[in-house]
This record gives structure tokens, C-alpha cells and sequence, in this order.
């Protein structure tokens, strides 16, 4: 599984069902580091007695450090094992795999610059479901 989400960086392909199983498994893993987040910050606050920013302070004091470093390697990891699997895809259309990822990423990042994040988020759910549907092969 590592090896599928953070490696072949040239020569990995996916085809559609593995590409939505890996899209799906990294959605999931965004979502417990999520909820293990509110967790936590639900767990400090009823250690401080109900106080939402007596928690908020102790959890500062406690995990700040450290939480941060988390954040910023899962975050990385996350992003990377994203866009790793989106190229394998592409790739596995027949366009150039990186190239197309930084196409989309650089096109989904100005639409959300100037015009709006929710019609961002429609071209990039339009792109995914293009990548998900292409098969295998259609444009070598």
C-alpha cells in the first residue's frame, strides 16, 4: 500500500478501481486525524471542567509543539500520496502523469484565487470524475 501511494513517481499507473480504493483510503485517513482532533480537544475540555478555552489553552500548552510537527508531516504525506496517485492515473490515461497533476493543481488553484473556492471545488470534482471514468490507455 505504501509503496503504491509514495512511490513509482515515473512509471506507476492505476487504473480506475484502484485509483477510487487509494482516493477513498486517504479520505478516510483525513477524516480520523479529524475527528481524533476534535476528540481531543472534547476530551481537554472536559478535563478542564467544561471550559472550552481553559481546554484550549491546557491542549496549547500541552501539544503545541508537537501537534504542529504532526500536522505539517501528515499534511504533507496526505498531499503527496494524493497528487502521487492522481499522476498514476493520468499516466495510466496516457498523458503525461506529473505534468497533467500540476496542470490541475495550478488551474484549480486560480479558479479558487479568482473567482471562488465552491467553483473550485466543482472543477476539481469535474476532473476527478473525467480521471476516474477515462480508461486505460485512451489517449496512447
Amino acid at each position: 500500500m505504501f509503496r503504491v501511494l509514495f512511490s513509482d513517481l515515473k512509471q506507476g499507473r492505476l487504473m480506475r478501481g484502484a485509483y477510487i480504493g487509494y482516493s477513498l483510503l486517504l479520505t478516510l485517513a483525513m477524516l480520523i486525524f479529524v475527528f481524533l482532533t476534535i476528540f481531543s480537544i472534547g476530551v481537554a475540555e472536559h478535563i478542564a471542567g467544561g471550559d472550552l478555552s481553559k481546554a484550549q489553552l491546557q491542549l496549547e500548552t500541552w501539544l503545541a509543539g508537537p501537534y504542529v510537527l504532526f500536522l505539517v508531516l501528515f499534511s504533507a504525506a496526505y498531499l503527496f500520496a494524493s497528487f502521487n496517485t492522481m499522476a498514476k492515473r493520468i499516466r495510466d490515461t496516457g498523458l503525461p502523469g506529473w505534468w497533467g497533476t500540476l496542470t490541475i493543481i495550478i488551474v484549480e488553484l486560480a479558479v479558487s484565487i479568482l473567482i471562488t473556492g465552491i467553483t473550485a471545488s466543482l472543477i476539481h470534482l469535474a476532473i476527478t470524475a473525467a480521471i476516474v471514468f477515462i480508461p486505460s490507455d485512451q489517449f496512447k
